[in-house]
């Protein structure tokens, strides 16, 4: 399951865009587990806005023996109120935790009794077998990939390899979840996104070749893909069975070579799908094959989302992005060229970000021709570069985990910053964050963009986001 809403601390007066997208990686593993013949449920308390009471409820009144938790690393504190909750509730039941941030402390979660165990990696095979060790009431030692605490202390069984072979796990279980509810921001653009029921994600590929110092994707650099007619498959089943008109490709990098994505573009046409969709892309793939954006246009591609990160050079080169200025212009003027809407995705506060670097990036963001921008506070979470040089120099708290809650867009500006660069302050990150909001979206090109988009059904989400803005403009974190 996913652990209840509480998006409020996560995102402070943000929580208003973050929407809720389908939990893919428990739709895996519900998938896997049915494939394997043992029955399962999924409960997303996020986008069903449930609390633990309701949570336990659920577990209680299915009968469940195993509970699989889902944990980031904001969600931590109350992802242990839950446990604490099923352990008095349904003390039989057996507990394991998942995701990067169970992986990186899972002694810390067994030695307190908040897990049974912890699985590491990707989940689909390990947690499976898993799950039929518990039911069979074997010795779960024998599971590869998992932590367990013994009578001796923690055991870290041997890892498992990564699957190469993608197309061997099966679609994700979309039966189990209220799919209706799940859509987009009005921001991202296309009318129909954010619509319920009309917009779906999905992955084609797990991996990322890149390394930057901020991602945790990082220990898992190989890419590997779901096969063309596996990824048209399921394009197929969003579009014309589970209603989708627009579809945004989750990937981490969609955008790796040239050939797949032409084929995948080819597919689309071929099977005549009508929907609009998008991708996360990298600018030194779009500033080299502008050819294949245009084919991606005539696909259906109406957004790409870039992340730029930084406006100064000596910024980018220390977040090891591999990428240059140069590059980030020509990969979004290439993307506007093409008619797909290029959308810019920015750090403030990176290692060596001052008030004359976080300038050049708000300038670069207005420079250039992007629909949508998102300027983020940099928080190391756990998993990443960033986070272990930051950790072995002492400069965060590494179980501060309600402070790791700064990557999206708007906060309140009240909470603590688990990371701060040196020569900064909070209330300089803040100031800034909302500075650059104020000055990018204050400009004709967005206000267009939103006018030209405007249903009457996005009036709630644009007076709250006007709200937002005014209070950017002339709030006493703004920099004048």
């Amino acid at each position: 399951m996913t652990v209840p809403n509480n998006m409020n601390a996560v995102v402070g007066w943000g929580a208003k865009f973050v929407t809720p997208l389908a939990p893919y990686g428990l739709m895996y593993l519900a998938a896997s587990l049915r494939n394997a013949g043992i029955s399962c449920a999924l409960l997303d308390c996020y986008a069903l806005s449930l609390g633990v009471t309701d949570a336990v409820n659920f577990v209680a009144n299915a009968g469940a023996k195993i509970v699989g938790i889902s944990i980031m690393t904001s969600q931590a504190f109350i992802a242990c109120e839950l446990i604490k909750a099923l352990r008095q509730a349904c003390p039989h039941v057996k507990i394991v935790l998942g995701n990067v941030h169970a992986d990186i402390f899972a002694e810390w979660f067994l030695s307190r009794g908040f897990a049974d165990a912890v699985v590491h990696g990707e989940g689909e095979q390990t947690f499976t077998a898993l799950c039929r060790t518990y039911l069979d009431e074997a010795d779960p030692s024998v599971v590869s990939g998992i932590s367990i605490m013994t009578e001796s202390g923690l055991q870290k069984t041997p890892s498992r390899p990564m699957l190469q072979d993608l197309d061997t796990i099966p679609l994700p279980a979309w039966d189990l979840v209220p799919h209706h509810v799940y859509r987009f921001p009005f921001y991202y653009g296309y009318p129909k996104a954010s619509v319920p029921k009309m917009a779906k994600h999905m992955f084609t590929s797990r991996g990322c070749p890149y390394n930057c110092v901020f991602c945790t994707v990082h220990k898992n650099r190989t890419m590997r893909y779901h096969s063309v007619p596996r990824v048209l498959e399921e394009m197929e089943i969003l579009h014309r069975k589970l209603g989708a008109q627009y579809i945004f490709i989750m990937d981490s990098l969609f955008t790796t070579t040239p050939e797949r994505v032409s084929e995948i573009c080819e597919g689309i046409l071929s099977r005549g799908f009508k929907f609009a969709w998008g991708c996360e892309g990298r600018v030194n793939f779009s500033s080299k094959h502008p050819d294949i954006l245009k084919f991606m246009k005539k696909a259906g591609c109406f957004q790409i989302s870039y992340g730029i990160e930084s406006g100064d050079q000596d910024i980018l080169n220390r977040a090891k992005k591999n990428c240059t200025l140069e590059q980030i212009e020509q990969a979004v003027r290439f993307t506007k060229s093409a008619g797909i809407e290029p959308d810019g995705l920015f750090m403030l506060g990176l290692p060596g970000d001052t008030p004359a670097t976080m300038r050049k990036t708000i300038e670069l963001a207005k420079r250039l021709p992007l629909g949508y921008a998102q300027f983020a506070i940099t928080t190391p979470f756990p998993g990443s570069e960033l986070y272990y040089d930051l950790v072995r120099e002492n400069k965060i708290d590494p179980y501060a985990w309600d402070q790791y809650s700064q990557y999206a867009s708007l906060s309140s500006g009240k909470e603590e910053l688990v990371y701060v660069p040196d020569g900064l302050t909070v209330d300089d990150l803040y100031r800034w964050q909302k500075t650059a909001i104020r000055e990018f979206y204050l400009r004709w090109p967005p206000i267009w963009r939103t006018i030209k988009n405007f249903r009457p059904r996005m009036i709630p989400e644009m007076l709250y986001s006007t709200a937002i803005l005014l209070s950017s403009l002339w709030g006493k974190r703004a920099i004048s």
